[in-house]
């Protein structure tokens, strides 16, 4: 998939990825996906990405793995561009949340608040004052 071109990765190799981009178990295929987010993102289009990829990530961060938490939260604020408005307050942001509030992972609370921080830019300023802000008091 490295080696591929565009082009080659959307026709060949991306039908393929899919169907494993929806498994939740073994948590193997998850870290994998996580570990090549990069990759993905750069080869998978746009409405793809949106389809199938986001999607992973929302499981990721409901995930029982640290790990994988804490890759999912590395690799959000790459995607943060190609997630609409809606699906940030009521998906993306409410699993953030709640991952951070239900922890006991200082790690994980500490790259939670970071990931917020580098996504901040792709906010609406009506959400930040509403969603944010009284999250962080929390």
């Amino acid at each position: 998939a490295e080696r591929a071109s565009k082009e080659e990765f959307v026709e060949h190799i991306l039908p393929h990825l899919k169907p494993i981009m929806k498994l939740s178990e073994p948590v193997q295929i998850m870290l994998q996906l996580m570990q090549k987010m990069e990759l993905l993102l750069v080869k998978t289009p746009g409405d793809d990405v949106r389809s199938d990829v986001l999607p992973l990530l929302y499981r990721a961060l409901e995930c029982d793995t640290q790990q994988i938490q804490e890759l999912c939260l590395s690799v959000i604020p790459a995607c943060a561009q190609l997630v609409e408005n809606h699906a940030m307050k009521n998906a993306l942001l409410p699993k953030i949340k709640k991952l951070c509030l239900g922890t006991g992972y200082l790690s994980i609370r500490v790259n939670c608040l970071v990931c917020v921080g580098k996504i901040l830019e792709y906010l609406d300023k009506w959400l930040v004052m509403d969603d944010i802000f009284p999250f962080l008091e929390q």
